[in-house]
């Protein structure tokens, strides 16, 4: 939509001239924006374990939330102080653009207005990593970088074995769980998570 092209486009279908399209594209633009913050958005707390769910019923995968990825959209050179900032990878002007969705492909989270040069890692650090490792949302599995207790290690050797965690009253309610996860979480997974802590330690 930011390129003459796509808006020659829309006119010659629509049979309206070009400044008309550029007008009204930006009208647009601005009240979806304006009413976007009522409809994207991550999942609440309560809504967490239901969008675990739906993941794990499309691929097995406990604990996600979400998935992520970085897109560039094409724009005319913006003529400004450092117009290379925009140059990305492709070789071409752009807006490199961080977008979250759930188990629906529902957007819940979009980063916009980083140049088409910054790295996806830095989009995601300074947007995203801060909120999700604050321990706000359950489905955001990390290993502590350097880890201060039993209970750290412990989380860390689960994570980077694909164990199940344990988080106390967080997976009391066995019937809020699906009942694979449930019975690793009781079960074998514990098996397993002490035989690995028999081996490193």
């Amino acid at each position: 939509m930011t390129i003459g092209s796509f808006q020659l486009s829309v006119a010659d279908c629509t049979d309206m001239a070009q400044p008309s399209v550029c007008k009204y594209l930006r009208i647009v633009a601005k009240a979806i924006a304006d009413l976007a913050p009522g409809f994207i958005g991550f999942p609440a707390p309560e809504q967490e374990q239901t969008t675990m769910n739906e993941f794990f019923s499309i691929a097995r995968m406990p604990g996600v939330i979400g998935c992520i990825d970085g897109c560039h959209i094409p724009i005319q050179n913006p003529g400004k102080q450092s117009p290379e900032l925009y140059h990305c990878r492709k070789g071409w002007m752009s807006l490199n653009v961080m977008a979250l969705c759930d188990a629906s492909l529902k957007s819940t989270d979009l980063v916009v207005g980083w140049p088409g040069s910054t790295h996806d890692s830095w989009i995601f650090t300074s947007a995203l990593c801060d909120r999700l490792e604050s321990g706000v949302h359950r489905g955001f599995l990390t290993p502590f970088l350097t880890p201060n207790s039993e209970k750290e290690i412990l989380h860390n050797i689960a994570v980077m074995n694909g164990l199940p965690l344990e988080h106390g009253d967080e997976h009391a309610d066995g019937d809020s769980m699906q009942p694979e996860i449930f019975a690793a979480v009781n079960g074998r997974g514990q098996v397993r998570r002490a035989n690995i802590v028999e081996r490193h330690f």
